[in-house]
């Protein structure tokens, strides 16, 4: 399923840096599929996918902390436009 991360970021410089540290340990049932900042770093909303919102906001919340605040929903892939195409196995 599709979810989105909504991030309220409190400390840009160190979101971003944490960001970068840690792109290659994201566990493997876990998709980042885009990630769009605001101009001026402090919000961003990115596209994942996964078996379930709990999952990622879980991953998000031992990842950064108390450095953002985050909100995650299911997308209602039937009324969206532009989802990312899934390849089949």
């Amino acid at each position: 399923m599709f979810i989105i991360a909504d991030h309220f970021i409190k400390d840009a410089d160190a979101f971003w840096g944490m960001v970068k540290a840690k792109m290659n340990e994201i566990p493997d049932e876990l998709h980042l599929h885009a990630v769009y900042p605001s101009a001026d770093m402090m919000r961003a909303v990115c596209v994942w996918d996964a078996e379930s919102v709990e999952a990622i906001d879980n991953f998000l919340t031992q990842t950064f902390g108390d450095i953002v605040r985050n909100e995650c929903y299911r997308v209602n892939a039937e009324v969206a436009v532009g989802l990312p195409k899934v390849e089949m196995a």
